[in-house]
C-alpha cells in the first residue's frame, strides 16, 4: 500500500509536515491491519516538476526554484522523523527505502501522472491518496463543477481512496515567499511558525527565494565599496528617483547591483551631465530603461529633493524625487538590466528599501493623504 503526498512544496511548510506527521500516526496506530490488508505500507511524497517562483544558484541569485531544490528541502525536513516514528526506523535521509520516499512527480496533473504508472507504483495498486483538509475541499468542489481547481476531479475519487487531514489555513507557501521576497536578510525567528529550522537554513545556504547570507553580503559590499571609483561621477552627484504610484500600489525595483544588493527601490539613476538635458529627462531615461514605462515629461511632478549624508554609501549625492500618478490603471512593466524584478507593492506594506527611499515613501503617502483631505 503506497500513501502518496504529492504538491508542488515551494517552500515544504510546517502545515505540510502537520499533514505528514498526522499520516505518519494513522499509519504506527493501524500498522499491522494495513499491512495484513494491503501489503507494508509506504509514503511517496511527490514534489512536482518545473522550476518554480524563488531562485536558483545560477550565478549566485535568480528567481526560480529547481524541482531538485524543493525535493532537497522536504529531504531535509523529514530527517529525523525515524525518532518519533518507530515503524520509520529503516528511513535514512536521501535514500529510497520501504518506508518513506522523496520522489518527482513527472507530470502536472495527477490523473495523467498516476495513470502513467511511475516507478513507485505497487503491484497491487494500492495507492491512497493524501493531502491537506483545504486542497480535499477543493477536490470535492471540482468534481461537483464549482471549482476548475483539479482536472479529472470525480474520475479521482472514483478510482482512488482520499485522505485528507487538518492544515493550519494560515502558514501556506505562499505566506513564506512573500516574507522573503521583502527581505533578503529574513531572520530564523521571523519564520519559525512557518518553516523547520533544516528548512530554513536549506534556503539560506542555497540563497533560495532571494535569501543571502548577511555577513556574506556585508562583506562583498566592504569590498565593492573601497574599489568603488569615486570619479566615475562629478562630486556632489546628482541623482533623478520615480515615485510611480497607482491603485494605492507603488512601483519598486529589487535591485541587481550593489550597494544594497537584493533590497527594493524606486527607479532612478545619476544624471549624466553629458546626455542629460534636464533631472526630468534623467527620471524619464531611468524609469524607461528600468521599468518599460514611457511616460511624457509632464507626467514628472516634482516632489521633493534630498541631500543628507547618509542617503548612499558611495558618496555624497544630491536626489531630486519626482512622482509619476499612473492613475486607476496599471501599464504593463517589464524588469531591464538593471533590476532583477519588479513588483508593485501597497505604499501601506513596503519590503525593506535602499538608501533613503522608504522615508521618501513614507512622505510621499502622507502628502497623498493630505491632498484627499
Amino acid at each position: 500500500m503506497v500513501f502518496y503526498y504529492g504538491g508542488k512544496f515551494n517552500p515544504w511548510t510546517k502545515g505540510h509536515m502537520s499533514v505528514l506527521k498526522d499520516l505518519c500516526h494513522y499509519i504506527q496506530d493501524n500498522y499491522k491491519l494495513i499491512e495484513e490488508k494491503y501489503g507494508k505500507p509506504k509514503i511517496i511524497i511527490g514534489v512536482k516538476s518545473g522550476a518554480l517562483d524563488g531562485s536558483d544558484m545560477a550565478c549566485g541569485r535568480g528567481i526560480k526554484t529547481s524541482v531538485m531544490n524543493r525535493k532537497d528541502m522536504v529531504r531535509e525536513a523529514i530527517n529525523g522523523l525515524q525518532k518519533e516514528f518507530p515503524f520509520l526506523v529503516e528511513f535514512e535521509s536521501y535514500t529510497s527505502n520501504d518506508k518513506i520516499d522523496v520522489v518527482e512527480q513527472t507530470i502536472d496533473r495527477t490523473w495523467e501522472y498516476f495513470n502513467s504508472k511511475p516507478m513507485w507504483w505497487p503491484d497491487n495498486g494500492k495507492v491512497t491518496i493524501v493531502m491537506g483538509e483545504d486542497e480535499h475541499r477543493d477536490l470535492i468542489l471540482s468534481s461537483e463543477g464549482s471549482s476548475d481547481r483539479w482536472m479529472h476531479a470525480r474520475e479521482i475519487l472514483d478510482k482512488w481512496p482520499v485522505m485528507a487531514f487538518p492544515r493550519d489555513p494560515f502558514v501556506s507557501s505562499t505566506r513564506v515567499r512573500e516574507i522573503f521576497r521583502a527581505d533578503p536578510f529574513v531572520q530564523w525567528q521571523s519564520v519559525s511558525d512557518y518553516l523547520e529550522k533544516p528548512v530554513y537554513d536549506y534556503i539560506v545556504d542555497n540563497m533560495l527565494y532571494w535569501q543571502y547570507p548577511e555577513e556574506e553580503a556585508r562583506r562583498e559590499e566592504t569590498v565593492f565599496l573601497h574599489n568603488y571609483d569615486m570619479s566615475k561621477f562629478p562630486r556632489p552627484s546628482c541623482t533623478a528617483t520615480v515615485a510611480v504610484t497607482c491603485c494605492g500600489k507603488i512601483l519598486l525595483v529589487r535591485r541587481k547591483g550593489h550597494p544594497f544588493r537584493d533590497y527594493w527601490a524606486m527607479p532612478g539613476g545619476f544624471f549624466d551631465v553629458d546626455k542629460d538635458e534636464s533631472l526630468v529627462y534623467t527620471a524619464q531615461r531611468e524609469l524607461s530603461e528600468e521599468t518599460g514605462l514611457d511616460c511624457p515629461p509632464g507626467m514628472f511632478k516634482l516632489f521633493d529633493v534630498f541631500s543628507e549624508k547618509w542617503i548612499d554609501p558611495r558618496g555624497r549625492i544630491v536626489d531630486t524625487v519626482f512622482h509619476v500618478d499612473l492613475g486607476d490603471k496599471f501599464r504593463e512593466v517589464k524588469a531591464g538590466d538593471d533590476a532583477a524584478e519588479l513588483m508593485w507593492w501597497p505604499i501601506d506594506g513596503l519590503p525593506k528599501m535602499a538608501f533613503h527611499h522608504r522615508k521618501v515613501v513614507e512622505f510621499l503617502a502622507s502628502r497623498m493623504a493630505m491632498d484627499k483631505e
